[in-house]
């Protein structure tokens, strides 16, 4: 994948780091209700699959 490609004026790189921080974001709105309140695993989870996946796509070297 060519995280170089440009969509929208900005590198694929730099989209898939605002979905990291909004993936963050999910982790620890989710984690701190979960923690609390017991409720919100959903999006515990959802924050970090998604985390991880960004993390991982991020990962892969420049060719």
């Amino acid at each position: 994948m060519n995280l170089e490609r440009v969509v929208w004026r900005h590198s694929l790189r730099f989209w898939f780091l605002v979905l990291n921080l909004i993936g963050n974001a999910l982790l620890l709105h989710g984690s701190l209700l979960y923690v609390q309140f017991g409720t919100r695993a959903g999006e515990l989870l959802l924050g970090a699959t998604l985390t991880i996946w960004c993390v991982l796509v991020l990962a892969i070297p420049d060719k």
